[in-house]
């Protein structure tokens, strides 16, 4: 797929219920497809980092977010106090100062675990963005 400045471009965010922080991609992904593979990526790394794997991340009803970003996946944790974790896609048109990427750094593994699901949610989000 060739890619133009002014197209239309996805971020993906984690929204961390523990910290009360937003924690966004420098990147953005020429697909909505790379841009949830990165997001799916995103939030397991995340989790074995921040919270030693222990967020269970599940389907989220695609709903507007935070700042006009849909989430897509929410994760719970069992500590006191903690509010739900989220992983949201924000739809953006390049502007010529935002840094592309055209594919994932998800490793092979991970893009095979999650094309199916990433796919699916792709053509959701390029379809809801229109309905917000």
């Amino acid at each position: 797929m060739d890619y133009a400045m002014n197209d239309i471009v996805y971020r993906p965010m984690v929204v961390d219920g523990m910290l009360n922080t937003f924690v966004s991609s420098p990147n953005a992904y020429s697909s909505a497809v790379e841009a949830v593979i990165e997001a799916i990526h995103f939030a397991e790394v995340y989790n074995e980092d921040m919270y030693d794997g222990n967020i269970s991340w599940s389907d989220s009803k695609l709903t507007r977010g935070t700042r006009d970003y849909l989430r897509i996946l929410t994760g719970t944790i069992d500590r006191p106090n903690a509010n739900p974790f989220y992983i949201e896609i924000q739809k953006l048109q390049d502007n010529g100062k935002i840094r592309v990427v055209n594919k994932s750094r998800a490793k092979d593994i991970v893009r095979e675990q999650h094309n199916e699901t990433a796919s699916n949610l792709a053509m959701k989000i390029e379809n809801r963005f229109d309905e917000f």
